[in-house]
């Protein structure tokens, strides 16, 4: 009798076009190629892995499916072991992780906003030092190695005084510290230019993101100026090209049923235009619009269900490939915990206030204290620390893709659970996985013969 099991997050795909025989598993993030024979006998479970055990010659290939994870000990829990990875990971984090709002004003008023209106709220210097003292007692307390900070807002490039100054003082911070200090901006690119992208390099910004939600018509509709009717389309445009080269430009397309569609149109003008080249440093996804609060409840009915959401990505990825972009995001990626969830990730808004989650900036309901005050243990942050998706939702502990998302969204998890139908916070690894995987197979193919001159067959 074998003394292995099969693993319950191996995922099991016969590759017609390659006539491949493959085992995904999700714990070891890994893709093994097998022989017909073998596949067979694994298929078979315990009677197929006791005939490999004893069998000498295949001792090289048990080693290599246990460290894959495709086998383990009878007696491994494999639930406990991801709790644990799941917790080591939140509670040993070396990364002190801040989101920091600057200003909550926009110059935009975009259809799905889930923040509302907040004009005049910006952050002075008297928080900047706090929130300096603040970021100095985290990493004294918890010997952080490393600080990310993400600039959010609002538009976080309406208040560059804020970014500029305070961005210096976390610098001179983690210097003095033998801190690494990285960042990156989400921002609308209404206001960008080569001086505030030079400027931003210097502040140790890798990257920025933008949103772009279709061709001019489509984004006007969907973002358009609060105080004039000229096109946010054209600024931005006009803006992201002045700095590709810069600094890498991730461009995202939130999109919904009606715009995505016009997502593609989109894709299309920005090959023409030369985005798509990789000396241009620019990335394209497809972001999921979602009823995030009340404010924007009104765009619920025009809402994606995972489901579509997982086949318009997919289909957009595709088309992204037909011209010739080569994607990086085709293979799993395991999503070991949200920082939300960890007590290394903090958002901080314009007054110092301290909040979980990106979607909670400015709910009082969610307020957890003040970069002015030491901060104490209270119910709302212990759910956040206490969140458990394989103790608290019995569908996580039998889903075989849970290594990918860890439960998904922690923040639809706790607050809206159940408001989006079925996997409404699922991965589309979880929908779509034999199609997606065979999309990677055939890019890696592609890539592989192109590197080779076509002359050898993909290695396993």
């Amino acid at each position: 009798m074998s003394k292995y099991k099969l693993s319950n997050y191996n995922h099991y795909i016969f590759y017609r076009k390659g006539n491949m025989y493959l085992i995904y598993n999700a714990i070891s993030n890994g893709l093994a190629k097998l022989e017909p024979e073998v596949y067979r006998l694994i298929r078979s479970g315990e009677q197929g892995l006791d005939k490999l055990e004893r069998d000498e010659s295949k001792r090289q290939l048990l080693d290599s499916l246990r460290s894959g994870h495709i086998i383990v000990e009878k007696e491994f829990d494999e639930i406990e072991f991801l709790r644990a990875k799941m917790n080591m990971g939140r509670f040993g984090s070396t990364v002190l992780s801040l989101t920091i709002v600057p200003t909550l004003a926009c110059n935009l008023k975009c259809v799905y906003c889930y923040e509302g209106v907040k004009i005049g709220k910006y952050m002075d210097e008297s928080i900047e030092d706090a929130i300096t003292n603040f970021t100095e007692s985290q990493i004294r307390r918890f010997g952080y190695r490393g600080l990310t900070v993400s600039w959010y807002g609002g538009e976080p490039l309406m208040h560059l005084k804020a970014i500029y100054s305070l961005s210096r003082k976390l610098i001179n911070l983690c210097r003095r510290k033998r801190v690494n200090y990285q960042a990156m901006v989400v921002t609308n690119g209404t206001i960008l230019n080569k001086t505030i992208a030079r400027r931003l390099k210097a502040c140790k910004v890798t990257h920025i993101q933008v949103t772009i939600d279709g061709p001019k018509e489509t984004h006007d509709v969907r973002r358009p100026f609060i105080s004039n009717n000229k096109s946010s389309f054209d600024t931005i445009v006009r803006n992201v090209e002045r700095v590709l080269g810069i600094l890498p430009v991730h461009i995202r397309i939130n999109v919904d049923r009606t715009n995505y569609e016009q997502s593609l149109e989109l894709v299309e003008e920005m090959k023409n235009r030369g985005w798509l080249d990789e000396s241009k440093n620019c990335l394209f996804y497809i972001g999921y619009t979602r009823e995030w609060t009340s404010v924007c409840s009104n765009i619920a009915s025009q809402c994606f269900t995972m489901e579509e959401f997982s086949k318009a990505e997919l289909e957009f990825q595709k088309e992204l490939i037909s011209r010739g972009f080569r994607l990086s995001n085709l293979y799993p990626s395991q999503y070991s915990y949200c920082v939300a969830t960890s007590p290394a990730g903090f958002v901080i808004d314009p007054h110092g206030e301290l909040y979980k989650c990106w979607a909670d900036v400015g709910n009082r309901e969610a307020y957890l204290g003040n970069v002015k005050e030491p901060l104490e243990m209270n119910a709302k942050l212990l759910e956040w620390l206490s969140y458990e998706p394989l103790l608290q939702f019995p569908e996580c502990r039998v889903c075989k893709f849970f290594p990918i998302c860890a439960g998904g969204c922690p923040y639809v998890a706790l607050k809206q659970r159940g408001k989006f139908g079925r996997n409404y916070n699922c991965t589309p690894w979880k929908i779509l996985m034999r199609k997606k995987m065979e999309v990677f197979l055939e890019q890696l193919a592609e890539a592989q013969s192109t590197q080779s001159g076509g002359q050898n067959e993909m290695a396993s």
